[in-house]
């Protein structure tokens, strides 16, 4: 079950466009961190999401800047 306002792995995988198995690897590569545990399920604040994006794009933002 999904509480307010947390994602959970499916949910997050989706709104970064990657596959369920990326987020491990990212949770790995510290480009993510780990999930809370909530009952069966790891979840993720939606805040996540956007610093996912910004570290994920930093290269094309330093490359824009310059």
């Amino acid at each position: 079950m999904n509480q307010p306002n947390k994602l959970t792995k499916q949910q997050l995988a989706r709104e970064l466009g990657v596959s369920v198995r990326q987020i491990d690897v990212m949770v790995k590569r510290e480009q993510l961190p780990p999930g809370v545990r909530s009952g069966r399920q790891l979840t993720w604040l939606p805040s996540c999401v956007a610093k996912c994006h910004a570290l994920l794009h930093a290269a094309q933002a330093a490359w824009a800047d310059a």
